[in-house]
């Protein structure tokens, strides 16, 4: 399971890294943990050139979309998870099955999460939040 997992994952990240640089982005791509360890522990994947700004933006992506819902790991073995820990500027969910990717800036998702009260009510463990895309606007398909 937890190799299907991490077989699943790299789909998304080579989906999403390939996705951007077709829409002309600089993309810096540090998915090889071996080599990116720090980076990867700090909660990002990729980082990708801000055409407007110029600065980098941290990326990190996920492989979890399903059936129009991305889902928010919030808590993980009684710790904060990814969503409250990550260093990164942006999100990218890929759903394997539809082929299809959807973005947001995390900081206004967790402002979204945080002033709506939105509790964990998806997983084995109840520690994920599930948005269902189509009823969120801080959520783009890419």
């Amino acid at each position: 399971m937890f190799n299907k997992s991490l077989e699943i994952g790299k789909t998304g990240e080579i989906k999403v890294i390939n996705q951007l640089q077709s829409k002309g982005f600089e993309v810096y791509d540090y998915t090889d943990y071996s080599l990116y360890k720090v980076k990867q522990q700090k909660g990002y994947d990729i980082e990708v050139k801000n055409p407007i700004t110029q600065e980098l933006d941290r990326v990190d992506i996920k492989s979890n979309a399903k059936k129009g819902y991305i889902y928010l790991e919030v808590k993980q073995y009684g710790n904060l998870g990814w969503f409250w820990t990550s260093s990164s500027d942006l999100i990218y969910h890929y759903d394997l099955k539809q082929d299809e990717i959807y973005g947001y800036e995390l900081k206004k998702m967790r402002n979204f999460v945080y002033k709506n009260d939105i509790k964990p009510n998806h997983g084995r463990q109840k520690n994920l939040i599930g948005i269902k895309v189509i009823e969120n606007n801080l959520i783009q398909k890419i």
